[in-house]
């Protein structure tokens, strides 16, 4: 509080001009804070909403401004060739299931198995035919000559019989070696098909657009009758948070992130996107700060928010987060800033101006004294005590935080001690 302390006295009798008292404050305990603000936007949880695959629209309904819920029926394409889809996949996994049905009762192995028996039975009955005892001898070198020739055919049948059993093995051994092959071959195939048809279904039910969340409808680009292409759109998320940074456009593969702000026209609402929804019941505000500003923020931080279009208002937030990497704003590296509102306003809209105060430092009840006192000189500071008896003494003290208009004394000063402070009225 200003104080005026007498320091000039009438001259009696000498004609002189009375001196101008010095202006003064008094060293005083009080609250003593530092700031940082720039300006930003309101700006809410924003979601490009699309068809994953193009096609005509057959149904649009909902309209810009309209409040949807979760789950919601947005808009439908044609889905004639979806449907087609489909019925094709079906028809390829049922044909898919048969041939594995078909795997399965296959007796391949079973006959395999009963060949390997015939052949056995023939090779047993071979052998005691060969095992049976000759006839009696005959006379003479004919009788020895046939009979050597009677054991060399039976002995004969009998390597045939034991080949015909080696045979039946190993088509045995094939076919069961083959069985489980084919089956795994056969179920692929099965799976393979169903995952065609879930795909195929998928398809059919992305033919209808619902609200993947609540908001409001702010952008929609298309009508009835009209083909629209697959959605490809991204949201440039500011930090820690769902909103959208302000001014940036969607990146999308039709006009990229440059599109809309290249040309001189006014961006088209939702740039490349069929529809745009906003969560409109979670306003933050989102600010770019220098980088020398930026270094002194820090998530927690009290921020005041004023708004242009509610200049009756002063909001109440706190840092939500703070962007870990810089951007190039008119050639200066900014970094933005999340403010989370602690108190709303009905008549917050997105994209409204808002300049965001944020508060670095705050030390209350401590001894002050204001800036216009101070005199700063290298590394000390100092200033002029003006005493009861109007004598001006210098006097350096600790100087603590600096405020935007007092600075916080550590020590040298004693509470209610005045100042000689320097500038107008």
């Amino acid at each position: 509080m200003l104080g005026l302390t007498a320091a000039g006295v009438l001259l009696a009798g000498c004609g002189a001009s009375p001196q101008a008292a010095p202006r003064t404050a008094a060293v005083e305990r009080g609250s003593v804070s530092t700031s940082v603000s720039a300006v930003g936007s309101v700006s809410a949880g924003q979601t490009n909403v699309g068809f994953p695959q193009g096609g005509q629209l057959t149904s649009v309904k909902v309209d810009v401004g309209d409040r949807v819920t979760r789950g919601q029926v947005l808009a439908t394409l044609d889905d004639f060739a979806a449907r087609q889809a489909l019925r094709q996949a079906q028809a390829q996994l049922d044909s898919a299931e048969a041939n594995l049905e078909q795997a399965e009762d296959s007796t391949s192995v079973g006959g395999a198995e009963a060949a390997l028996d015939q052949a056995q039975r023939i090779l047993d009955a071979t052998e005691r035919v060969a095992n049976q005892p000759a006839a009696a001898p005959a006379a003479g070198a004919q009788a020895a000559s046939a009979g050597g020739a009677g054991s060399a055919a039976g002995q004969l049948q009998v390597e045939q019989a034991r080949q015909g059993v080696v045979q039946a093995q190993n088509s045995l051994d094939a076919a069961e070696a083959q069985r489980p092959h084919t089956l795994d071959a056969a179920q692929a195939a099965v799976d393979g098909a169903r995952a065609g048809v879930r795909t195929a279904r998928q398809n059919l039910t992305n033919t209808t657009l619902k609200a993947p969340a609540d908001g409001v409808v702010t952008a929609l680009n298309g009508a009835v009758g009209e083909f629209v292409a697959a959605s490809s759109g991204t949201t440039a998320q500011a930090p820690g948070g769902d909103a959208a940074i302000p001014g940036a456009p969607a990146a999308s593969a039709a006009t990229g992130a440059a599109g809309a702000a290249a040309g001189a026209t006014p961006a088209r609402p939702g740039g490349a996107q069929f529809l745009v929804l906003d969560d409109a019941s979670a306003l933050q505000v989102v600010v770019p700060f220098q980088e020398a500003d930026a270094a002194a923020i820090a998530v927690g931080q009290r921020v005041d928010v004023t708004v242009d279009a509610i200049p009756d208002a002063t909001l109440a937030g706190t840092v939500q987060a703070v962007a870990p990497a810089g951007a190039a704003i008119s050639n200066v590296v900014n970094y933005y800033v999340t403010v989370a509102l602690t108190g709303g306003d009905l008549r917050l809209r997105e994209g409204q101006t808002a300049r965001a105060s944020v508060v670095t430092g705050q030390v209350d009840g401590s001894l002050t004294v204001p800036n216009t006192a101070v005199r700063r000189q290298g590394g000390s500071t100092s200033v002029v005590v003006v005493e009861p008896g109007g004598r001006q003494q210098t006097t350096r003290f600790a100087a603590g935080l600096v405020g935007t208009d007092r600075t916080q004394v550590l020590g040298g000063l004693q509470d209610h001690q005045q100042v000689l402070v320097t500038g107008g009225r």
